[in-house]
C-alpha cells in the first residue's frame, strides 16, 4: 500500500464525507463531484479526472484507484455500490480516513 500522509488522508476523508452529504441531499454523483471541484480549486484536476473516468464508464471504486485514494477503502465502496448503502459507506470511509489522519497526527 502506498504511503499517505496525514494531510492527504484528511483531504480524501473530507472529499468522501462531503460527497456523501451532497448525494444524501439528492445531487447526482456527477453534479456533486463537479461542485466539489469548483469548491476546492486546489484539487479540481484530481476530482475532474475522476468525473471523466465515471463518464467513460469506470466504476466509482476504479476512479478512486486512479485518483490515488488509499487502497483499504476500495473494497467497502465496491460492495456498497453493488449491494446498497453507497452513501452511508462513503461517509463512513471518509470518517475513517479523517480518524486515521488524526491518529497519525497524535502519534
Amino acid at each position: 500500500m502506498a504511503f499517505f500522509n496525514q494531510r492527504q488522508l484528511e483531504q480524501d476523508g473530507d472529499f468522501l464525507t462531503r460527497l456523501a452529504t451532497l448525494l444524501k441531499q439528492g445531487f447526482s454523483i456527477e453534479t456533486a463531484i463537479s461542485y466539489l471541484a469548483i469548491a476546492n480549486p486546489k484539487h479540481a484536476k484530481r476530482y475532474l479526472m475522476m468525473l471523466n473516468l465515471l463518464q467513460e464508464g469506470y466504476s466509482f471504486q476504479e476512479a478512486l484507484q486512479q485518483a490515488a485514494f488509499p487502497e483499504f477503502i476500495f473494497a467497502p465502496i465496491y460492495y456498497a455500490a453493488e449491494h446498497g448503502f453507497f452513501t452511508k459507506t462513503l461517509a463512513e470511509c471518509g470518517e475513517l480516513l479523517k480518524k486515521k489522519s488524526r491518529t497519525r497526527k497524535d502519534a
